[in-house]
């Protein structure tokens, strides 16, 4: 499901507030639909991205520092795992780990860079 874009302020608040640079094609994401969610054609099959405006909320909320302080989460897998990068990966891949984890050891590669993962959103896998 897609939504309406985000605007403009809220990339730049979002962009100010991570303290590390965001994947490009992330941002670009936002601008064409604030977050969004349904099927994906990879695994894991489904995808949540959160707004700009919620994604440092539920950061903070899943206390995402204190387990993985490497990691950033844009959102689930629309279950029990995050989608996130790593702060220190200017490559944009995106990753997938346990929301209940203590170490950032346990993430899994889903896709190369946020492009390739973009590209597989919304469709359905075969």
């Amino acid at each position: 499901m897609r939504r309406s874009p985000a605007d403009e302020s809220q990339i730049r608040d979002l962009r100010e507030l991570t303290g590390f640079s965001l994947p490009r094609d992330y941002l670009e994401f936002l601008k064409v639909s604030n977050g969004g969610a349904g099927p994906l054609c990879i695994e894991p099959w489904a995808f949540s991205i959160w707004s700009a405006e919620e994604v440092i909320r539920k950061n903070l909320e899943y206390r995402l520092n204190e387990w993985t302080p490497n990691c950033f989460a844009c959102g689930t897998n629309r279950g029990d795992d995050f989608l996130m990068f790593r702060k220190t990966d200017d490559t944009g891949a995106v990753y997938i780990i346990p929301m209940f984890v203590t170490s950032e050891c346990d993430a899994l590669l889903v896709a190369y860079d946020f492009e390739m993962f973009a590209m597989a959103c919304g469709v359905e896998p075969v």
